[in-house]
């Protein structure tokens, strides 16, 4: 009852409100729940993570029924407003984020028959020499060749692990089975793995 009641509270941002000192913070054995306690002796839960620190000072919104907090705002004391810290307790933003994930490798299931190789060959065609390209670039201007500072060798390498791991399922399923799905599904994940690995490294993305 006190998760139904606090649905109107969490449609329409209606929270209560409690400026305190975090004194400790638990967790517990297959528990997704964080459970902050405050120096006022309350008890707010947090989905998954709450991501505060014990000592410091927040305001912390959260639903009146089931003490679920949803919004955080880290208070400074020494009024530096650059040290303020904005975090929320339910990861909406995670949770989509994880739907998003488990919908793009469902789709990506279903597709592979279809595309079969399609996307992976020429992605990797064009992954392999920008990443080389980059390779060398850092190496000539940074001085930096193998080390893992140097994002051209790890898009290599990943390049090359990904296609030696479709090779050896082509290899294993035109041995044991006459379809490819497992190649063909495997051929997916590494073409969205290089492509977003190739978005990342070209336009310098964090």
């Amino acid at each position: 009852m006190p998760k139904l009641l606090d649905i109107p509270h969490l449609i329409t941002g209606k929270l209560n409100y409690v400026t305190e000192q975090v004194v400790e913070i638990k967790r517990y054995s297959k528990d997704p729940t964080e459970y902050v306690y405050l120096s006022t002796g309350e008890r707010i839960e947090f989905f998954f993570t709450s991501d505060l620190n014990e000592g410091d000072y927040y305001k912390i919104g959260y639903l009146p029924n089931t003490h679920k907090g949803v919004y955080c705002e880290k208070i400074d004391l020494g009024g530096n407003t650059e040290d303020v810290e904005r975090v929320i307790g339910f990861p909406f933003k995670d949770i989509l984020g994880f739907l998003a994930i488990i919908a793009v490798f469902f789709f990506l299931i279903l597709i592979s028959p279809y595309i079969k190789m399609k996307l992976f060959i020429p992605t990797s065609i064009i992954a392999i020499p920008t990443f080389a390209y980059l390779f060398i670039k850092n190496g000539v201007q940074n001085g930096i060749w193998f080390s893992a500072e140097n994002d051209g060798l790890l898009g290599l390498i990943i390049v090359l692990i990904s296609s030696l791991i479709v090779f050896f399922l082509y290899l294993i399923e035109r041995r044991h089975s006459d379809g490819f799905d497992k190649t063909y599904i495997g051929a997916q994940f590494f073409s969205v793995f290089e492509l977003g690995i190739l978005i990342v490294m070209v336009f310098n993305l964090d």
